[in-house]
């Protein structure tokens, strides 16, 4: 084992001028995704990302990504997302979400992309469309219900709030698709301009 105990982390190398090396793994988890990619985790998952959804008719929606860190949050392969009041001819891009609002927003797993669209095709900053995640509450209510912002924790709900927030839901890897067909493709929804 060298210079490392059982106990204690292997001992970092210096490289050839004076930095400490990193591995290929210790430099790809800092660097930016390449679009379009396909998720694993939340690793390379960001806030303003967005995903085609293929709708039955030939049709795409869109998915957006809201927030990849709250206490809401189960584990490294879930996020808060949405999706956007939006259906094109083709996969969306930055220019054709630009100014859209979200029907609907949820907690999913990568899934809800992989299964759907596939791939992230890329980043719109939520910013520029002013798109904020919304005020939830955890629960109907009840003792310990919270008053959120999106996935994140603000405060215990106080009793005028129960009734007056959405309660947040956690979704499947298809209800975005089909969230999609019952809200943009059954009630008529016509293309994006």
């Amino acid at each position: 084992m060298g210079n490392e105990s059982f106990f204690s982390a292997p001992q970092l190398k210096r490289g050839p001028l004076g930095g400490i090396e990193r591995s290929p793994r210790q430099m790809t988890a800092k660097r930016s995704p390449q679009y379009p990619f396909t998720p694993r985790s939340r690793t390379h998952v960001r806030p303003g990302q967005y995903w085609a959804v293929p709708l039955s008719d030939g049709r795409f929606a869109c998915g957006r990504v809201l927030q990849v860190t709250g206490e809401e949050l189960p584990n490294s392969v879930c996020f808060f997302g949405g999706l956007h009041d939006w259906v094109g001819e083709r996969p969306p891009d930055s220019d054709a979400i630009g100014g859209r609002s979200l029907l609907r927003v949820g907690v999913m797993h990568v899934k809800a992309i992989t299964q759907t669209g596939g791939m992230v095709l890329g980043l719109r900053p939520l910013e520029v469309d002013e798109l904020i995640s919304p005020l939830l509450l955890s629960a109907q209510g009840g003792r310990g219900t919270r008053l959120m912002r999106g996935a994140q924790h603000l405060r215990i709900a106080k009793p005028a709030d129960l009734g007056s927030y959405p309660v947040l839901g956690f979704w499947g890897y298809d209800f975005i698709r089909q969230l999609a067909e019952e809200l943009l493709v059954r009630r008529g929804h016509n293309d994006a301009a």
